[in-house]
């Protein structure tokens, strides 16, 4: 039974949908732009928070899939995926390695194995549900962002 394991695939599957979302939505001039005036506790921008959003998934799979758990942090810098178009291309990257991730859980069961993640082991349903959860609060943070620059 893949019912729990469906359900969290879901989950990521809107995530990636709403990521391509804002990065259609977000006026490229805007993307990296910050709306908060300096010395603001918080300095990022939309577009930094939709790469990390795609990065913590993508570390997420990674490690479940070979056990490296790389922080996509290097080859996600706004440098390197500036234009709408690249964002887009990364987010479709995200979501093939999240196929293949989801297509080594066979059952529900295989949700509670432990696995070798970065720090310690732990059950793969906890390192993708705290993915999900990272991803999501960094997706706000992108909406957020995005809404105080068009005031």
């Amino acid at each position: 039974m893949r019912e729990l394991t469906e359900n969290i695939e879901n989950q990521f599957v809107q995530l990636r949908d709403t990521l391509l979302k804002m990065i259609e939505t977000v006026p490229e001039k805007l993307m990296f732009t910050s709306p908060m005036p300096a010395g603001q506790s918080f300095q990022g921008t939309c577009g930094e928070c939709i790469l990390r959003s795609a990065g913590a998934a993508e570390q997420a799979f990674g490690g479940i899939m070979t056990r490296l758990w790389d922080d996509p942090f290097e080859w996600t810098l706004p440098e390197s995926l500036a234009t709408a178009e690249k964002m887009r291309e990364y987010v479709i990257e995200v979501d093939q390695q999240r196929a293949r991730c989801f297509q080594f859980i066979k059952d529900d069961a295989e949700l509670l194995k432990l696995i070798p993640a970065p720090e310690d082991l732990r059950p793969v349903q906890s390192v993708l549900l705290d993915a999900l959860s990272r991803s999501n609060f960094l997706l706000g943070q992108a909406v957020i962002l995005y809404r105080a620059s068009v005031g």
